[in-house]
C-alpha cells in the first residue's frame, strides 16, 4: 500500500483488521492468541509511548487522519 493510498483511505483499520481475521483463523494453540494479544499490547505501548513523544519533542506532530468533525 502507497503513501498516497493510506491518506486517501484514512487509516490502515481495514489492513489491520484483516491481518487480525487471518491471524486469528490459521491460530492452532490458545498459546498463539496470547503471543497475539501481547504483541498488540507491544505495538500499542512502543506508539503511545516511545514514538509518539519522541516525534513531538523533535516538532513533528502527527496528523490525525480521521475526518474532522463540523462542530455547526
Amino acid at each position: 500500500m502507497t503513501q498516497g493510498r493510506v491518506q486517501k483511505s484514512g487509516g490502515l483499520t481495514p489492513l489491520i483488521s484483516l491481518v487480525l481475521i487471518v491471524a486469528l483463523g490459521i491460530m492452532s494453540d490458545p498459546i498463539d492468541g496470547v503471543v497475539i494479544m501481547v504483541s498488540v499490547v507491544i505495538l500499542y505501548v512502543h506508539q503511545e509511548k516511545i514514538v509518539y513523544p519522541l516525534a513531538v519533542k523533535f516538532g513533528f506532530e502527527p496528523e490525525d487522519p480521521r475526518p474532522k468533525a463540523d462542530d455547526g
